[in-house]
């Protein structure tokens, strides 16, 4: 990221590694039971074992779980927009904003495959938020 920019958190995501990559969400393992969970804990809420999780990089693809329209949002979110939980890959359901679509109930399909970007949040003075987004793999106007 260059000087003008910052993530919305530490420790939340990484640029991709090369041009055609994508970005990696930063979560963690559990070394005694194999879960994976977004963001980082540090204990494993699957088998409750304690300070048994280790970081890893969750690959920014998945699928659609379930969505919804918002047509309303919290101040500095511009409605209407998508949101829903995304499936990835790498195990976990995340939580995440939807684009690369039109705005509409019926826009997207459940089990439908995306892919994250990073994407600018808002504006801190001369400094531009950075957080992430999925998009349908098929792009669509909207």
């Amino acid at each position: 990221m260059s000087a003008a920019q910052r993530p919305v958190a530490e420790g939340l995501f990484e640029p991709a590694d090369s041009a055609d990559g994508l970005p990696w969400l930063l979560g963690s393992g559990c070394v005694k039971c194999g879960e994976k969970v977004f963001p980082a804990m540090l204990d494993c809420p699957a088998c409750v074992s304690r300070d048994s999780m280790r970081p890893v990089r969750l690959a920014g693809r998945g699928t659609l779980d379930r969505f919804v329209v918002a047509r309303r949002g919290p101040s500095g979110f511009r409605a209407p927009y998508i949101q829903g939980f995304v499936r990835l890959d790498d195990g976990p359901t995340i939580y995440s904003l939807i684009d690369g679509c039109p705005v509409a109930d019926d826009a997207l399909t459940l089990g439908e495959a995306l892919e994250m970007a990073l994407v600018p949040v808002r504006e801190e003075g001369d400094v531009t938020v950075i957080g992430w987004s999925f998009h349908p793999v098929v792009r669509r106007d909207g």
